[in-house]
């Protein structure tokens, strides 16, 4: 597994946190083409349509790129009186609501409509009106229509026309709704649940780094057969190849990855240390930061053991600033992935 399968299982996760989610709810007059608006906007038939006043009977909802669309049933039906819809289904939930109508807007509409208006307004959430099945209107028609929601509602008159099978002012109304503003809170909630996720996925990459860092120094601390200038100590450099690999399998690093995320600051230092060379020069430097050349002067006739923990403190010295570096490294790139997501 790489870094990118890791992020994919880390997308997985967040997907089942509703937390992740802006929900834009569609509403509107029965058989107003709220679905096959829905199905417009996503690109492919997801929701049912059919010749029925009102094929949506209940409350149905689809992911779209981190945001749920739901497509809530027609109200003023025999199944769901005017009265009964709004406290069945709650409008003021959504973050964005989407009023879709055809035909004239009646007395039992403009009451509907206003309602949802005045909801939105209190919770400062975006209202949009969408005059759907317009192929056959006139530019004086369309004209009226817009006139008369200035009209009927003050500030609040902007309608779109759309027409899903001719694919009409789809594309207007996706930019319409997907403002900077609407954009901003789908990248706060989405960056929220995902920096937990990511954050839950480090920690567990960090104990299992931990692991292998603990059982390859203690192998170390046994077979030092290559000395390291200016200690007197010993390394195995095929142990630090060994740790270093189960490092970075712990964290789902792969040298492509490396390669790929290469303005990462880290990731020229990671690649480097893929080389004995590599290994050679960090173990030198680690090494005049160690305190116990100076212990064996003092103390004779410690020599095998302290120079057994020498070459096991050298190690977890080393794992452990190569475990950071690699957590900084998968936790950048994870970033970059998530916003390339966004910018979707």
């Amino acid at each position: 597994m790489n870094l990118k399968e890791s992020f994919r299982q880390t997308l997985q996760e967040i997907r089942s946190n509703d937390a992740a989610y802006v929900r834009i709810a569609f509403v509107g007059q029965p058989g107003a083409g709220k679905s096959s608006l829905i199905n417009a906007i996503i690109g492919e038939p997801v929701a049912a349509v059919g010749q029925a006043t009102d094929v949506t009977t209940g409350v149905a909802e689809y992911e779209y790129r981190f945001q749920r669309l739901v497509d809530l049933p027609g109200y003023g039906t025999e199944r769901f009186r005017y009265e009964d819809w709004a406290a069945e289904f709650r409008p003021e939930q959504y973050e964005a609501l989407v009023y879709v109508f055809r035909g004239k807007l009646l007395e039992e509409d403009d009451s509907f409509l206003r309602s949802l208006a005045e909801s939105a307004a209190e919770k400062h959430r975006p209202i949009y009106l969408v005059r759907n099945h317009c192929h056959d209107l006139t530019g004086e028609e369309r004209q009226l229509i817009r006139d008369d929601l200035r009209l009927r509602f003050p500030g609040r008159g902007t309608v779109n026309f759309t027409d899903c099978r001719y694919g009409e002012g789809i594309s207007e109304l996706k930019e319409q709704i997907y403002s900077a503003d609407f954009r901003r809170l789908r990248q706060e909630r989405v960056t929220f649940a995902f920096t937990e996720a990511k954050e839950r996925r480090l920690g567990e990459a960090a104990e299992k780094a931990d692991v292998a860092i603990d059982r390859y120094a203690k192998a170390a601390g046994l077979n030092g057969i290559n000395p390291i200038p200016g200690l007197d100590v010993g390394v195995d450099l095929g142990i630090y190849f060994k740790m270093y690999g189960a490092i970075r399998e712990a964290y789902a690093i792969e040298e492509a990855d490396l390669k790929k995320y290469m303005a990462v600051p880290v990731a020229k230092k990671l690649l480097e240390l893929l080389t004995k060379q590599g290994v050679s020069l960090i173990l030198e430097r680690f090494a005049g930061r160690l305190f116990f050349k100076d212990v064996l002067k003092l103390i004779p006739g410690l020599g095998t053991a302290a120079s057994a923990l020498l070459g096991y403190q050298l190690a977890r010295m080393a794992g452990n600033d190569y475990r950071e570096d690699c957590r900084s490294f998968a936790a950048s790139g994870m970033d970059t992935l998530i916003e390339e997501l966004l910018g979707e």
